[in-house]
């Protein structure tokens, strides 16, 4: 299940709280982006950018073969060097979307990230998903809300 952390000035800690999806008049999955300065949609599988095909496909890949899917992993396998805070908008996104589903976990020397298929990926690949826009959606509050069922299978 996708999560968010959410700051509680109570208690002045960090709660998760699961990603809520709506649905639109149109039978459309929308997505609520936290982040007001990314501009990624994940609307158009068909115009997807080099780096979601990229991403999407090692996590494929590496479910098929039984491998962890990682940020560091997925740099090593593109071939380019990962610095700290690198694309950090694309991967929150990613998953505030439901396209890609997140797990970290202490290793004992830091917190390790796993990548997995999230729950909106199938309606991605059939253009069936759309970030949250309150000029067209309107009141997040009066949509209806979506509960999916999680798609874990690679498709390759």
């Amino acid at each position: 299940m996708n999560t968010k952390h959410t700051y509680n000035r109570t208690t002045k800690n960090f709660d998760i709280e699961p990603i809520n999806f709506k649905v639109d008049n149109n039978g459309k999955v929308i997505w609520y982006g936290g982040n007001s300065t990314s501009n990624y949609t994940f609307s158009n599988p068909k115009r997807s950018r080099h780096l979601t095909r990229n991403f999407l496909t090692y996590i494929n890949m590496n479910s098929l073969l039984g491998k962890p899917s990682t940020k560091r992993g997925f740099y090593k396998w593109i071939g380019k060097p990962l610095s700290k805070g690198n694309c950090c908008t694309f991967f929150r996104s990613i998953v505030e979307s439901g396209i890609v589903s997140k797990n970290s976990e202490w290793n004992g020397k830091f917190t390790e990230t796993t990548y997995s298929i999230g729950i909106n990926y199938t309606h991605y690949l059939n253009g069936n998903l759309e970030r949250f826009h309150y000029g067209v959606n309107g009141s997040w509050e009066l949509m209806n809300t979506y509960i999916g069922q999680g798609v874990n299978q690679p498709t390759i």
